[in-house]
């Protein structure tokens, strides 16, 4: 667990989720508290801080009914509101880290980093458990807080990280692969002939490693699934030559155990007819819900080869056989081991090529399409003031339309250039001592012409 309670760092204080709507009455004031986490907190302060939550929601309403109460600033508490529809309302609560001074730093939280991990949590939820109020109506308040209970308790423990948050949150974009135009064209001819000779694939998403190569979903939908398809890789990578058909689909070991015996032609002179006997649902494949163009549930079959894999979705209003996963492997596996050895070598020359290349702290996001690049390793490679601080010149970068910069010097050494261009954006830090403004500009000037050449910027 990574947000243990300590005063000179970011913390969390609590979290949960409530709708007002609920426990009205006198006595049945717990009712409207659906999870709260600390768990073991005593019910009477989980009741006085929701409610506490709920009047504030209230009262701002009063003064600007279309835009809800979305941060209340305390000197030691920082909380954060997001409505999540049906009147439901997902909180969190940050301790303010206090310097050694015995100063409360509430510089070092930003608002809109923190909303957008709020955000990014329940579109976690939402992806594996579906739209709150559709669940509230289909199995009832103690079945959905139990659900919850199960999914925010695990997701609190091994996933939320509020101490080393930073602006890539805010973002929460997408990391994609560099391929020259033929690689690409084969690899989307490839993906034109699985989905003609398989029409129940719907959807298919591209990942070598955990780089993006091709998203057939919706912007909203891939940038809620991707960290989930990054784990599955990374807890899935192969140790074995992948021969069998099994070691190919990235599941759990029975379930590829299962396949192993179905599918290994020595168990059986009818391996075919024994194939076709077991449904998807006898399986268990993963199960998401994706809300563009329209909500639909499917079923999630990640198809690996070495480094590259193939997240292909099947709605669950189909049905299919085992024997669908041989053809998946049949029509793919070919293909791919040469498109593996391709890319290696491209990747192989394009890193001698920079291996030279001065290193730069900087941040590159297009809003467009989601991709990002950054030298940044995460908040090791910068003060956490100056992290908030780039966080706070992001969201004033918002007014420069369509295009503008922004120079900031923080402290002695340290400047930070902020460039956009329509919906790119690029932010440079430079740690140099006795520099100055013109100096700066013509560092940015030169790592846009080297590192962003054709795609930014307007001068």
């Amino acid at each position: 667990m990574r947000n243990e309670t300590s005063s000179n760092q970011i913390s969390l204080a609590y979290f949960f989720i409530f709708n007002p709507d609920y426990g009205q009455k006198e006595g049945k004031e717990a009712e409207k508290i659906f999870y709260y986490y600390p768990v073991d907190e005593k019910i009477e302060k989980q009741i006085r801080i929701a409610g506490f939550c709920a009047g504030m929601i209230k009262f701002t309403q009063t003064f600007k009914s279309n835009k809800p109460c979305e941060f209340v600033h305390t000197e030691k508490i920082r909380m954060i509101f997001n409505e999540l529809g049906d009147n439901f309302w997902m909180v969190i609560g940050l301790n303010v880290p206090l310097s050694l001074d015995k100063v409360y730093e509430n510089d070092l939280l930003s608002d809109q980093i923190y909303m957008s991990i709020l955000k990014k949590i329940f579109n976690y939820y939402r992806l594996f458990n579906g739209n709150i109020g559709d669940s509230l109506r289909l199995i009832g308040i103690d079945k959905l807080k139990e659900k919850m209970k199960l999914f925010f308790d695990d997701y609190i423990d091994t996933k939320l990280n509020v101490r080393d948050s930073d602006i890539l949150n805010t973002f929460n974009g997408l990391q994609f692969m560099s391929l020259d135009r033929n690689m690409y064209l084969k690899i989307q001819s490839l993906l034109n002939l699985l989905e003609e000779k398989l029409p129940l694939v719907h959807r298919v998403v591209v990942m070598h490693n955990d780089q993006v190569i091709w998203s057939g979903l919706e912007q909203e939908d891939i940038s809620s699934i991707y960290q989930y398809l990054k784990e599955l890789i990374s807890k899935n990578i192969p140790g074995t030559p992948q021969s069998q058909l099994a070691s190919k689909f990235l599941v759990d070991d029975s379930t590829k155990n299962l396949m192993n015996r179905l599918v290994n032609p020595s168990t059986s002179d009818n391996s075919e007819s024994t194939i076709d006997q077991y449904d998807q649902e006898y399986f268990e494949f993963k199960k998401v819900y994706l809300d563009k163009p329209l909500p639909e549930q499917f079923y999630l079959i990640p198809y690996n080869l070495s480094k590259m894999t193939f997240f292909i979705f099947i709605p669950t209003s189909q049905t299919f056989k085992l024997s669908l996963l041989k053809e998946i492997d049949e029509i793919l596996a070919p293909n791919l081991i040469l498109f593996i050895k391709e890319i290696s070598e491209q990747q192989l020359k394009r890193s001698s090529i920079f291996t030279d290349e001065k290193e730069i702290k900087y941040i590159y996001f297009n809003r467009l399409n989601l991709a990002q690049k950054s030298t940044l390793n995460k908040t090791k490679d910068l003060p956490k003031h100056l992290m908030a601080l780039i966080s706070q010149l992001s969201k004033d970068l918002e007014s420069c339309i369509p295009s503008g910069e922004i120079f900031v010097k923080s402290g002695k050494d340290y400047w930070i250039a902020c460039k956009k261009s329509d919906l790119r954006e690029v932010y440079v830090v430079v740690c140099q001592k006795n520099a100055n403004l013109t100096m700066i500009d013509e560092e940015v000037k030169q790592l846009c012409s080297t590192d962003f050449t054709n795609i930014f910027f307007m001068e």
